[in-house]
């Protein structure tokens, strides 16, 4: 197990995704991520659940948006109002 550890993190450090990044079009937020692997989610004040993002977001009250993938630590949450 440790073998397999220290293919993925020679280092000894489980790596930590950077925030999306995002556009503003047509009122609506567009986000990318450039690690191809990982998956980001969104979250509307007040939910207790995530969303996967798969289509731009209504820019209508504050929204939570953050990377995630397995393997790696989560990003800083970014904040949208």
């Amino acid at each position: 197990t440790s073998e397999i550890l220290k293919q993925f993190f020679p280092d000894g450090k489980i790596p930590k995704l950077s925030p999306p990044s995002y556009q503003i079009i047509d009122n609506r937020i567009v986000l990318e991520h450039e690690n191809e692997g990982s998956t980001l989610i969104w979250q509307k004040e007040g939910d207790s659940f995530w969303s996967i993002y798969d289509h731009p977001l209504a820019k209508s009250g504050p929204i939570k948006v953050k990377a995630v993938r397995i393997g790696y630590n989560t990003s800083e949450i970014l904040e949208f109002d």
